[in-house]
């Protein structure tokens, strides 16, 4: 697959994974065993001097995150390279509003960040405040990342700070402003009526797909370049999406996949839009367990989605070699649990969303896990 790529400055914004091998991979990375976990160097949040004094709560709140692979402005300056992006909190469990970021994992010694501080006062009971600073909320699988624009965007979100409204603006966080801490880093898309709980953004469309969490059947749509939602109740598919659900994007084959902790894995095929419905796809092999909040990502070398619930385990839904839609040939099930190598942190009882995610770029290819703010950053080489 070629990767599209925009230029901006000096820099080249990949939308989709570079292939090749792993040149200029960093000592941890090369060092580190195939089909294990091991610990990325740059110790924990709590111990690197870059954390707020709630910066824990930023993780235990059904908070998620992102993996940029494209960089960042850590506050003295742009650093190219992928990290590990977390941002949540919200409702009466938390209102600062920093976010936080792990990188780049192709340095020997990456580290942690706060590149923005939490706004004070912070903002309550609103969707932003006056300098456009958005509330923090549960941001658990509502946050996407958009490496066309090398932004990140929320629409909408639940559970903000301190009355668990919705909020009811779309935001992106630009990742490349310079001096975020002086220069806001946010902006407001406007209104929107659509509140999308488990984003999948589609580069090629420049839209951002959601299930409603109050009714299984109903479909949102963001256009980010128009600011416009659209949506639609469908009903041949009734689906338990619930709190702690996880979703990732299939750019191959413009599939949206959903799983709740109620039930497996729902597809939605994006290429006729509103036309289509959900619908649960054909599969083979030994499904992963329910019950337990999950992170999940899409793997785009092994045309696979991927999912962490707890331990060493990871679980694969793989694509067939032709025809992956409904009615189609069977996704495969599969996991695998390393007998040697690290064992990742216990997972936070409220999910763990995007703080599980799959790196793409070459030189540090697999998945990044982090649990905690005084847990390590782990990765899976596969």
């Amino acid at each position: 697959m070629i990767p599209l790529a925009l230029t901006v400055g000096t820099r080249r914004l990949l939308s989709a994974p570079p292939s090749g091998g792993g040149a200029g991979s960093p000592a941890w990375y090369t060092s580190a065993a195939s089909s294990q976990w091991a610990v990325i160097p740059g110790g924990t949040l709590a111990a690197s001097g870059a954390a707020e004094a709630s910066a824990a709560v930023t993780f235990t709140t059904w908070s998620g995150g992102i993996v940029n692979y494209n960089g960042l402005n850590t506050g003295t300056g742009f650093v190219a390279g992928t990290f590990l992006v977390v941002w949540g909190q919200g409702h009466g469990d938390g209102g600062d509003n920093a976010y936080y970021a792990f990188g780049p994992i192709e340095s020997a010694t990456p580290a942690w960040y706060r590149p923005r501080n939490s706004t004070v006062p912070n903002p309550v009971n609103v969707s932003q405040d006056g300098s456009g600073n958005p509330v923090a909320r549960h941001t658990s699988n509502s946050i996407a990342y958009m490496p066309t624009r090398n932004k990140m965007i929320t629409i909408g979100g639940w559970g903000r700070h301190s009355d668990a409204g919705d909020s009811s603006l779309a935001h992106v966080l630009d990742f490349a402003q310079a001096n975020p801490n002086s220069s806001l880093p946010w902006a407001s898309l406007g209104s929107t009526t659509t509140t999308i709980w488990l984003a999948c953004y589609d580069a090629g469309l420049d839209q951002v797909f959601g299930p409603d969490i109050g009714s299984s059947n109903t479909l949102h749509m963001y256009n980010v370049a128009t600011a416009t939602s659209s949506d639609r109740t469908f009903g041949s598919t009734s689906w338990g999406m619930v709190t702690g659900s996880a979703c990732a994007n299939d750019d191959l084959d413009s599939i949206a996949a959903f799983w709740s902790v109620n039930a497996s894995v729902l597809f939605y095929d994006r290429r006729n839009g509103l036309a289509n419905d959900y619908y649960f796809p054909t599969v083979s092999g030994t499904p992963m367990p329910n019950g337990t909040a999950a992170g999940m990502c899409w793997d785009s070398s092994r045309k696979r989605f991927v999912f962490w619930q707890s331990g060493k385990t990871l679980w694969f839904l793989t694509r067939p070699a032709t025809n992956p839609y409904a009615g189609g040939n069977a996704w495969v099930w599969s996991s695998t649990t390393p007998g040697s190598g690290s064992t990742p942190d216990a997972a936070q009882v409220n999910g763990t969303y995007g703080r599980f995610g799959y790196s793409p770029n070459a030189a540090v290819e697999g998945y990044t896990l982090v649990n905690s703010s005084s847990g390590s950053v782990y990765f899976f080489k596969p």
